[in-house]
Order: structure tokens, then C-alpha cells, then sequence
């Protein structure tokens, strides 16, 4: 027994239904057609954009990046406050699922994606062309604010640890001017400043024989002598009394000088991230820019009216086939 949608009796049916199918067809294409003027049309707004001085936030590319903050809630809170989308939509705040139903409008007509060529496509369709379009710019306004406040966190980490760093060093350098101040006036000089100004310059240094213990004379340079004589009234005088102090002085003034170099490394870089928060930064590149279009994207008329005439004589077909199942058998 051959089945009731076999080759033979599908033409059968046809042939003997054919202008009722037809008169089915063609009238549900005029129905779904007509029936597509209750749907208010939407009108879409585009814009392309590259991502810029990102930064490292993890192992995924600087386009993924921007894809993945793009689709952040609080981008998407922002733009629903800030156009009022609840009621542009028709969404009552009393409703129980108020949140869901607004996150799920939104994430409808709004599509993020990453284009073939590295940007990301940012298009929100509404029936609104004008919000259409200023909703696509707020978007790329609120993400950029949303980076700027991650790169400002991040800075701020580091240049709170640097300040502490920088109160650490005072205090430590504090401790190690008192010691080598205490030992120069041992040797009875007074002068602190003078002698710091001849042992930074390089224009004496001690000799060191192989034997740490044994540095107790200095090395002056023929031509930077007047230099330092410039400097001090009584070189010699000066010479002897450090001279005097030996290695002791060497070491904490070696460590007091180290100390310094560390300090000005943390203040500089303390100053150098302080002025990379202050800078006004743009996190992207527009390559198009959105606008408000004058020409409706959807609904598509001619093809869903077609497909609506398609699904009738689709069902139409059916509950023939099951009217003539008897005599087709």
C-alpha cells in the first residue's frame, strides 16, 4: 500500500484541490501581507568601531575586550535609564518579571558583535530612528567611561602602593641621614651638606687596596681639584677629617645614597601615573558613525507575507491529504 504522501497521490491531491489551493495560497499571502501593517516597523542604527589604549586586562584580544564590555549590565542599565526605555517600551514597574523582561528587550534590539576585520558592529534597532541612533552613540559613550573607571582603579592600586612606598623611603632615608650625620660630627664636621656635595659629585673616591678594612685615603682628580676647591676653603682640613672616619661612614653613606636613587624611582613613577589618571582618554576609534535613518528595517512585508502564504498551503495540503486518506488507500 502506498503512503499517503507518496509521489503519486501528492499530484493527485494537487490535481484535484489545485484552485482551492491556490485560492488558500494567495489569500493568506494578501492576509500576512496586510497583517504585517499591525506591526509598527524598526528602523536600525550602526556604528563601527576600533578598540584604543585598552591596555592588558587579560589573554583575549583588544576586540574581544570591547566586545565583552560593551555587553556589560551596567552599560546596558545606563542607556535603559538614560532614555527611559521601560516606558518607550511599555513595560509597567509593577510587572513581577520587570527586570527580566527589560534585560531581554534590550539585548534583543541591540546586537555587539566582532566585524571579520578586528572593530566590533554596534546596531540598535528601534521604532524610534533619532533613539535608535542616540542609543548607539550613548553605548559607545558609556563604555568609555566604564573603561576610564577601570584604568582609573587600576592606576590609583599603583600609585596608593607607590605613596606608601615613597613614606617608607622618607623615613628610612630620615633614619640613615641621622646616622651619617652623627658620625661626621664625630669627626668633627659640622658641614653636612659639603661633604654630601663632594662624595655625589665623584670628585674624590677611596682607594680600596683588596682589603675593605684598609680604605682610609682618598683619590682626587688633577683636573676637578679647582672644582672642589670652589667648594671648600680648606680642602685639606676637609680631606683628613673624612678621611679620619674610614669605612664606617663609607657604608651608611653608600646606603644613604642608595636610598635616595629608590626614592626618586617610586616619586617619579608616583608622578608619571598620577598624570595618566588625569588625562582625558578615548578607549575607541570610529570608523562609521551611527545615524538616524530614514528607511525602516523591518518588518520585511514581501517575504513574510510569502512565507505566511507558504505555511497555509502547507496546512491546507494536510487536512486535504487526511480528507482523501480513504480513497487515496
Amino acid at each position: 500500500m502506498e503512503g499517503v504522501f507518496s509521489n503519486k497521490n501528492i499530484l493527485t491531491i494537487f490535481t484535484k484541490w489545485w484552485k482551492q489551493l491556490v485560492f488558500i495560497t494567495v489569500a493568506g499571502v494578501i492576509v500576512t501581507f496586510g497583517a504585517t501593517y499591525l506591526i509598527s516597523p524598526k528602523y536600525k542604527s550602526t556604528a563601527v568601531v576600533y578598540p584604543g589604549n585598552l591596555g592588558v586586562f587579560s589573554e583575549e584580544s583588544y576586540t574581544e575586550q570591547m566586545v565583552q564590555l560593551l555587553h556589560s549590565r551596567d552599560i546596558a542599565d545606563s542607556v535603559i535609564a538614560k532614555f527611559h526605555m521601560a516606558e518607550h517600551w511599555g513595560i509597567s514597574k509593577d510587572d513581577k518579571h520587570y527586570k527580566s523582561k527589560l534585560y531581554d528587550y534590550y539585548y534583543d534590539l541591540v546586537s555587539i558583535r566582532k566585524t571579520p576585520y578586528e572593530s566590533v558592529e554596534i546596531t540598535v534597532l528601534d521604532t524610534d530612528p533619532q533613539l535608535a541612533c542616540d542609543a548607539v552613540n550613548a553605548i559607545i559613550v558609556f563604555y568609555n567611561e566604564k573603561v576610564k573607571r577601570l584604568h582609573s582603579g587600576k592606576l590609583q592600586e599603583l600609585i596608593d602602593v607607590n605613596v606608601k612606598q615613597v613614606d617608607y623611603w622618607e623615613r628610612e632615608i630620615t633614619k640613615s641621614r641621622e646616622i651619617v650625620e652623627q658620625i661626621l660630627l664625630k669627626a668633627g664636621i659640622t658641614d653636612f651638606t659639603k661633604t654630601l656635595d663632594l662624595f655625589s659629585s665623584g670628585e674624590f673616591e677611596f682607594f680600596d687596596n683588596r682589603k675593605y678594612a684598609e680604605i682610609s685615603q682618598f683619590k682626587v682628580k688633577k683636573t676637578e681639584r679647582k672644582i672642589i676647591t670652589y667648594k671648600t676653603k680648606n680642602l685639606t682640613a676637609d680631606l683628613d677629617k673624612v678621611k679620619n672616619i674610614g669605612p664606617m661612614f663609607y657604608d651608611h653613606f653608600r646606603i644613604y645614597t642608595e636610598q635616595l636613587s629608590i626614592l626618586a624611582n617610586f616619586r617619579m613613577e608616583k608622578e608619571q601615573q598620577e598624570i595618566e589618571n588625569t588625562k582625558e582618554v578615548t578607549y575607541y576609534s570610529i570608523v562609521t558613525s551611527p545615524y538616524a535613518t530614514d528607511k525602516k528595517y523591518s518588518p520585511m512585508r514581501i517575504p513574510i507575507a510569502l512565507m505566511g502564504g507558504l505555511a497555509l498551503l502547507l496546512l491546507s495540503f494536510i487536512v486535504m491529504a487526511i480528507v482523501e486518506r480513504d480513497s487515496l488507500t
